[in-house]
């Protein structure tokens, strides 16, 4: 795939995150490049949300750190079996159950009023909980969660408000839905350097300018990061 960097780049490599439209090509918005210092440049992935609950993105941050310890898109291939180590860490300790509750809270700005919302996700049943309880609650606010049991049928028990669970709650959480977000992460970031499943998407200064695969595709995604 070509590096839509100049020749003389400042970067080592770069890594364009996987289209969900196209197989094989890249996201130009989506991406991570090593500075040759060692400092990575990050735009529209996990790491730079605010949704993502914090032990999520510890592991893809965790991840960018190991990477950003190779000077070269193989050497960064290397360190995929000590990424996964990282990662499968992680999924014991949410199995397990040694994960805080803070680490567990995602975040959303409520894009309306929690009472008009018809899908019983879990953030909407954490804000629809702070409304019973007399907490006054407006579009553009934000609301921390905790997914409980996200696909139970009984739609109360789908996720806590982190503010109730702060004050004695009783609460759960769903290990297998953390461990599924922390591994969908972890491969954000992984997957491009993976060899025999398809075009990597790594590329190094050296090869700026071939014009070699195809190009990432710059309509999907964006920058979310603050």
């Amino acid at each position: 795939m070509r590096c839509w960097t100049a020749a003389g780049s400042p970067h080592s490599w770069a890594a364009f995150c996987g289209s969900r439209r196209r197989k094989g090509a890249g996201v130009l918005t989506q991406y991570f490049a090593r500075r040759r210092e060692g400092i990575l440049k990050v735009r529209g992935i996990a790491v730079r949300r605010r949704d993502v609950p914090g032990v999520v993105r510890e592991v893809q941050e965790a991840v960018l750190t190991l990477l950003s310890g190779a000077e070269t898109v193989e050497e960064a291939r290397r360190k995929v079996p000590e990424a996964m180590e990282v990662v499968e860490e992680a999924t014991r300790r949410l199995r397990s159950r040694e994960v805080k509750v803070k680490e567990l809270a995602a975040r959303t700005v409520l894009s309306r009023d929690p009472r008009a919302y018809r899908a019983a996700t879990p953030q909407a049943v954490a804000s629809q909980q702070l409304l019973a309880l007399g907490v006054r609650l407006m579009p553009g606010e934000e609301v921390a969660y905790v997914v409980a049991r996200g696909r139970s049928k009984v739609q109360g028990e789908r996720g806590y408000a982190l503010g109730l669970v702060e004050q004695g709650f009783h609460w759960d959480y769903d290990p297998e839905s953390y461990c599924r977000a922390v591994h969908r992460c972890a491969e954000e970031v992984l997957e491009p350097f993976r060899v025999g499943e398809g075009s990597p998407r790594a590329c190094s200064a050296s090869s700026i300018g071939s014009g070699a695969g195809s190009s990432p595709e710059p309509q999907e995604g964006g920058d979310r990061g603050t």
